[in-house]
C-alpha cells in the first residue's frame, strides 16, 4: 500500500493571489494565521532529471488539525512541469504532502507504482519529491524529508493558531 502508514501532513492549493486566498480561508473557514515565504529559492531543482523553473510563493496556515499551503506560481517551465503544478483552473488542489523519515524509499515506491517523479528540489535542510498522481487522485503527492527544520516550522504554525483572534491573517515568516 503506497504511503499507507503515513498521515497526510498538509493540503496545498494553487491560487491566483495569496493575499485574496488567505483572506477567504481565514474569514470564511477560520484557517490561519498564514505565514508566507516569498519567492522560494531552491538550491537544487530538477524536473524529470532536467532543468526547470518553479518560481512561487507559499503561505502556510492551520485549519483545525490540517495544515493548508496556498501557492501562487509566478513562472514555471517546461510546460510538462506546469501541467503537474497547476492541474486545473486556480484555485485548485495542487498536492497532498507527507513528511517521511525515508523519503527516497517512498519516492521509489511511488515510481514503481507508476507515479512518475516530476520534481525533486532542495533548499537548506528541506528536500521534496513530487509525483504525478493526477490520474489516481486528481493532484500530485509531495514527499518531504522529515527534518528538525520542518518539525519546528510546522510547530510554529500550529502554535500561532492556538487562541488566534482572526487578526493579522497574513504574516511574514521569520526563522526563530
Amino acid at each position: 500500500m503506497l504511503l499507507g502508514n503515513r498521515v497526510v501532513h498538509h493540503l496545498a492549493y494553487v491560487v491566483n493571489d495569496i493575499e485574496t486566498a488567505v483572506q477567504h480561508w481565514s474569514s470564511a473557514l477560520g484557517a490561519g494565521p498564514f505565514y508566507i515565504i516569498e519567492r522560494i529559492v531552491f538550491d537544487e531543482m530538477s524536473h524529470k532529471g532536467g532543468p526547470c523553473v518553479f518560481d512561487h510563493s507559499a503561505a502556510f496556515g492551520q485549519w483545525g488539525p490540517m495544515v493548508i499551503e496556498l501557492q501562487q506560481i509566478f513562472a514555471s517551465a517546461p510546460p510538462s512541469l506546469t501541467s503537474c503544478l497547476i492541474p486545473g483552473t486556480p484555485p485548485a488542489i495542487n498536492h497532498v504532502a507527507y513528511l517521511s523519515p525515508v523519503p527516497e524509499q517512498d519516492s521509489a515506491d511511488l515510481t514503481a507504482a507508476g507515479h512518475e517523479l516530476f520534481l525533486h528540489a532542495k533548499f537548506g535542510p528541506v528536500e521534496i519529491w513530487m509525483h504525478d498522481t493526477r490520474t489516481l487522485l486528481g493532484q500530485s503527492i509531495e514527499v518531504h524529508r522529515q527534518c528538525a527544520f520542518l518539525d519546528d516550522f510546522f510547530r510554529q504554525i500550529a502554535g500561532a493558531a492556538r487562541g488566534w483572534d482572526g487578526k493579522n491573517q497574513l504574516r511574514q515568516w521569520k526563522a526563530t
